[in-house]
């Protein structure tokens, strides 16, 4: 309705994610992105957000932090206070080889879910090629960098871009279809997803 992400009062979580990004042939890689929110709690108990890295399709992940106010990631950072846009930052490791990295939010009950939910926007990934290094991403570049994340596909597997009136994820795929993940959005005004391997 605009206005929450409850579900007929029980538990709803949902899922966005970058396409593939390669993190080999560069150092000091890091994921950046701009984070806003609006739950239950700050604190890591009920409302919980997290960054989730894979280099399997998520069978396995070789990252998973929670991004709190309270008690929250020391990797990520501490979200500020509810309500104000700010910027977390997380390291990459090139060993990791192509992955691709998920934004995960989980009601837990389906108590206050009266609220906005959880926004992200500004997602990107960049790193320093190494000398002669093979570029990365989904641009495929020979020397460039560094290289962003070019897109998100929601729960649903719905590839392009992401739009939200406040009542969860739109997901545009090629068709123009849009799938809606309840409780996780991307702010209006996200113009940060198209990427220039040579920028």
């Amino acid at each position: 309705n605009g206005t929450n992400y409850n579900s007929n009062n029980t538990s709803n979580n949902g899922w966005v994610q970058t396409p593939a990004v390669n993190l080999s042939g560069y150092t000091e890689a890091k994921l950046t992105f701009q984070c806003n929110y609006q739950t239950e709690t700050q604190s890591i108990a009920w409302d919980r957000r997290f960054v989730r890295v894979s280099s399997d399709n998520f069978a396995n992940t070789v990252l998973n932090e929670q991004v709190a106010t309270l008690a929250g990631s020391t990797l990520a950072g501490l979200c500020a206070t509810m309500g104000q846009w700010h910027t977390h930052m997380i390291a990459l490791q090139p060993a990791w080889g192509t992955v691709k990295i998920r934004f995960f939010f989980d009601s837990i009950d389906g108590a206050k879910n009266n609220y906005a939910g959880w926004f992200i926007d500004d997602v990107k990934v960049t790193g320093t090629p190494t000398a002669g290094g093979t570029g990365g991403g989904t641009g495929g570049g020979t020397t460039f960098g560094p290289t962003y994340s070019t897109g998100f596909e929601d729960a649903a597997g719905v590839d392009g871009w992401l739009f939200s009136p406040m009542n969860g994820i739109v997901g545009w795929g090629t068709d123009g279809t849009p799938s809606a993940v309840q409780g996780l959005a991307v702010a209006s005004g996200f113009k940060s997803l198209n990427y220039n391997n040579d920028s």
